[in-house]
């Protein structure tokens, strides 16, 4: 099969993190599709949420790990499942993230096998990144010890603009008590929303210093409220709420500084209580490194220009590798939507992104 045909086949599967049923099948096409041609195939499953592992050496240890992740965002409409083309491109759900990369790795991995090309490279596909990757990538780095030497994954960077940089995340869900009255004597109660925007306030002040003197790229931390909730009647001082803040950073701050100043602030307020919901490292690959120099040259050779390095705000399933200084590499095909009901991929963009993979891991061959 080509790269076209595989995105076809894997646009049928409706991968959305809740169906539990079709994220097993999509692993099961892919497990069919390497079975019987000599490579360590490895599944896991933690909390219903399959991965798979393929490698040419029976070894957590690849020299190359190729990351992809077979979810998908659910769609506004069941419609956007049903694949369009328009001349070199294809319309669906997914199709840009991220199967179509995902279809350009498994022909990756078959054509050097049928090219009898061997090399200590390895293919992982999980299924939980677009709901944070805990059961997925966290799981098989962190508790099954994968430890490659380089990561490829081939889910951000727009126009063939490669990622060595993307901001670390901590999501923090924060608890705080206080004590109900009517809303006509709130100073004979303590409203748990008030000290929630009080604790808020705090953070972004703190943030806001952690900013000052950036650069216009915004390129410093960040805070958000994605989610804030409590009491149950307007005529009623809460005395139970919730916030749950996105936190965002750049290399070289890390998760620890994070925490600790989190911590800090929190232990003011009496009757608040937080805990963690996803966290992850920044990412940051050094140009001068010796696979992104590499990479870099065979880039200018595939493509005819020369390559132009970016970063991303957003985070990726390279920050679970970032925590143990794995270097990571993101490029991806040509595309747009994402995430939306115009979601849609170049298929000839696919096939260029395959060379450059193919050119690239001439260089870690056996001879």
């Amino acid at each position: 099969m080509n790269i076209k045909e595989l995105l076809l086949k894997l646009l049928e599967f409706k991968t959305i993190s809740s169906n539990t049923a079709e994220l097993r099948k999509i692993v099961l096409f892919v497990e069919e599709i390497f079975k019987n041609k000599n490579f360590y195939i490895e599944k896991f499953e933690r909390n219903e949420k399959p991965s798979i592992y393929i490698s040419f050496y029976k070894t957590f240890e690849p020299e190359i790990l190729f990351l992809g992740h077979l979810d998908v965002v659910p769609p506004d409409k069941e419609k956007e499942w049903i694949p369009k083309e328009e001349g070199d491109k294809i319309f669906a759900r997914g199709a840009m993230d991220m199967k179509s990369s995902c279809a350009t790795l498994i022909k990756l991995f078959l054509d050097l096998y049928e090219e009898k090309r061997r090399g200590n490279f390895a293919l992982l596909f999980t299924t939980d990144e677009e709901i944070g990757g805990k059961d997925g990538v966290e799981y098989v780095v962190y508790y099954k010890n994968l430890f490659p030497k380089f990561v490829i994954i081939p889910d951000g960077g727009i126009n063939f603009s490669p990622v060595i940089e993307s901001k670390g995340v901590l999501h923090v869900e924060i608890n705080a008590k206080g004590k109900s009255c009517h809303g006509s004597t709130p100073w004979l109660g303590e409203n748990s929303i008030e000290k929630l925007m009080d604790i808020y306030r705090e953070i972004k002040e703190w943030i806001s210093k952690e900013s000052e003197g950036k650069n216009g790229e915004k390129w410093h931390p960040t805070v958000s409220i994605g989610v804030i909730k409590g009491g149950n009647a307007v005529n009623k001082v809460p005395d139970d709420a919730f916030m749950q803040i996105d936190l965002r950073f750049p290399y070289p701050y890390n998760l620890n500084y994070f925490e600790e100043k989190l911590k800090e602030i929190l232990k003011k307020y009496k009757d608040v209580s937080y805990k963690m919901l996803s966290k992850g490292e920044a990412v940051y690959t050094d140009v001068n490194n010796e696979y992104i120099k590499k990479f870099s040259e065979v880039y200018e050779k595939v493509l005819g220009k020369k390559i132009n390095f970016s970063k991303e705000h957003g985070a990726t399933d390279g920050r679970f590798f970032a925590g143990k200084n794995i270097p990571v590499l993101i490029i991806y095909p040509i595309g747009g939507g994402v995430h939306s009901k115009d979601e849609w991929v170049s298929i000839s963009s696919c096939e260029t992104l395959l060379n450059l993979f193919k050119e690239f891991l001439k260089n870690y061959e056996e001879s």
